[in-house]
């Protein structure tokens, strides 16, 4: 360890690196020829970004709409659960309505009471948009990962 170069000690899983270095050929204790790689100097290290900092770089976003279906609340592993629904969005100057998928995380449903959203609410999102995926048509769609809500106007309800 007091041969590495100074840097390479802060490098964590996850980080990108590149490395200088050479190979180093030997024989393993039962005589095979192994060949190992000998970092001799870290050339750049961007650390893994935590979950914060890419929130952060997010451009933030806000719609108001209608919710089009109780949210639909499932655990997918111990530790994680997602809450989505949808609301219907006019785009400014436009009465075209379309639908955005809103998906809420971990602490976040219980924080804005999600499981309480009914359908038909009027409601103000802020979040940001998560990764592009295609949905069952094969178009591109975005969540919206949900940061705020507030009911602004619940449904009527009979």
């Amino acid at each position: 360890e007091e041969n590495f170069p100074d840097n390479i000690k802060t490098i964590r899983g996850g980080d990108y690196i590149e490395l200088k270095g050479h190979n180093k050929i030997y024989k393993n204790e039962s005589g095979e020829k192994k060949t190992e790689f000998v970092a001799t100097e870290v050339v750049s290290h961007h650390a893994k970004k935590s979950m914060a900092d890419i929130k952060k770089e997010k451009p933030r976003v806000t719609l108001k709409g209608n919710v089009g279906q109780d949210p639909l609340i499932k655990k997918f592993n111990p530790e994680h659960t997602i809450a989505r629904f949808h609301i219907a969005v006019k785009n400014e100057g436009s009465e075209k309505l379309y639908w955005q998928q809103i998906s809420v995380w971990d602490e976040e449903i219980e924080k804005y009471k999600i499981n309480e959203l009914k359908k038909g609410d009027f409601v103000e999102i802020k979040g940001y948009h998560g990764n592009e995926y295609k949905d069952s048509n094969q178009e591109t769609r975005q969540d919206l990962i949900l940061e705020e809500c507030r009911v602004l106007k619940q449904a009527n309800v009979d």
